[in-house]
């Protein structure tokens, strides 16, 4: 599946860059037509399993549940798209199984967009997102929140080009898909800025307590602001980080250290990496906290390629390019069990 979603996003990104160079003694209009047909065909792999999926992981029993409640009348604390989706489906008399199809029609059809947006290499964009687990944790399981990382890395070109309505009404839309999108209204101000290392050395330092005395703290907060919280083992679990995350985190970090001073052109997805350096280094004592490094890191799958296809010097760019998706396809290899999508199970099968 992935083999065929790479090959097919290499040719489109091949059409699209023929477009973008306007050669001579080329008919646009036929290498248009290619460049949608490659686009498509790269859409279809991914989205196909996702929306025909059934029984794969828990989420897939919780959101038929949900469903079940909101089409009977029944209450469900649930994010109001989602209610508003399962309402339209049941009124058209179609089943559960359409929640899956129209939400992977979504989610995908934006990271196509954000993918043509950003990336300057496709095929490894996409290749980076099956690796790097997001299209076991995101597209197979956490449907909703899924279409929310997207809205919000399609907002990130509107930090750049100062366009804050756009920018918060893609946050807002976000938020009503999964509520943690909200965590990026104040970042609007604080991604399109050049801060200086230190800066996020002092935030480490802010971070670093909550490691260190997180009982205590958690204590504290649950008993004032949430008590019914006291008692679960959110005020008392223990948080670490895998080696293998870490590194999963910090090789596209090394990258743009190295890069940095070659393109500074996009500084938001700079400071998105060193967020998502600190968040995983210093925040994984947070209740679900990948759920919030998710919004940082997911804009690694098109920057990396972004700073590689600018690099003159190919050597340099194929031996990173090597390093980083040999350690990716490990990272896969030994964390596929975890993910929880084997034996993968279709409506179709």
């Amino acid at each position: 599946m992935i083999l065929i979603t790479v090959i097919f996003a290499g040719l489109w990104c091949r059409e699209q860059k023929i477009i973008i160079g306007n050669e001579k003694n080329v008919n646009l209009e036929a290498v248009k037509a290619r460049c949608l047909l490659w686009a498509i065909l790269a859409f279809l792999p991914m989205f196909l399993i996702n929306s025909l999926m059934k029984n794969v992981g828990t989420d897939y029993t919780n959101y038929f549940v949900y469903f079940q409640r909101i089409t009977t009348g029944q209450g469900q604390s649930v994010d109001i798209t989602y209610k508003i989706i399962c309402i339209i489906i049941s009124k058209l008399g179609l089943g559960f199984q359409w929640v899956y199809v129209v939400y992977s029609t979504i989610s995908y059809t934006l990271m196509l967009a954000c993918i043509k947006k950003y990336s300057r290499n496709y095929a490894v964009s996409y290749l980076m997102f099956y690796l790097n687990g997001y299209f076991a944790t995101l597209g197979l399981h956490q449907i909703r929140q899924f279409v929310a990382v997207m809205l919000v890395l399609w907002a990130f070109s509107y930090i750049s080009t100062q366009k804050p309505v756009k920018y918060f009404i893609c946050v807002g839309i976000a938020a009503t898909f999964h509520f943690t999108a909200l965590i990026m209204i104040p970042f609007y101000w604080i991604l399109g800025k050049k801060w200086k290392l230190s800066a996020f050395g002092i935030l480490a330092l802010i971070l670093l307590p909550f490691n260190l005395f997180y009982s205590q703290i958690m204590t504290w907060l649950f008993a004032t602001f949430l008590p019914r919280y006291l008692n679960t083992n959110y005020a008392t679990r223990s948080f670490g980080v895998t080696a293998m995350f870490l590194g999963l985190i910090l090789l596209p970090m090394m990258i743009t250290v190295i890069y940095e001073k070659m393109n500074e052109e996009n500084i938001v997805f700079k400071n998105c990496m060193y967020i998502s350096v600190l968040l995983v280094l210093f925040g994984s004592w947070l209740p679900e906290y990948q759920r919030f490094v998710y919004y940082f890191f997911i804009p690694s799958i098109v920057y990396v390629p972004y700073l590689l296809e600018g690099d003159k010097n190919k050597k340099r760019k194929y031996i990173f390019y090597v390093v980083l998706l040999a350690f990716y396809a490990l990272y896969f290899k030994m964390t596929f069990s975890q993910w929880s999508i084997a034996p993968y199970q279709s409506v179709i099968m």
